[in-house]
């Protein structure tokens, strides 16, 4: 539901620009918009760089170590359990 969420505001905001600014001004906001949207990714993927060991090492400290085994830093193979229940999780 969140993707449709997501979708929606981000062509509203296209759509919102198109409605409510004056046709000389229209292009120059759609091109700063779409800036501001790849600034968006960019810093969300630095963020994610740091964020993401962050909580893998967080995790491993409470004794979960199953995001070394799913990011390969981990040396012995991944479960089958695991596969198992995350196939029934994404197909149901």
């Amino acid at each position: 539901m969140i993707f449709f969420v997501g979708g929606a505001t981000y062509a509203n905001a296209y759509n919102n620009i198109n409605i409510h600014i004056a046709p000389e001004y229209r292009e120059f906001s759609m091109s700063v918009t779409g800036i501001a949207d790849s600034l968006g990714i960019l810093c969300a993927g630095l963020v994610s760089l740091w964020l993401e060991p962050a909580i893998c090492d967080f995790q491993v400290s409470h004794g979960n170590d199953l995001c070394l085994q799913v990011s390969g830093n981990y040396t012995q193979p991944l479960p089958m359990e695991y596969i198992l229940e995350a196939s029934r999780f994404l197909l149901n």
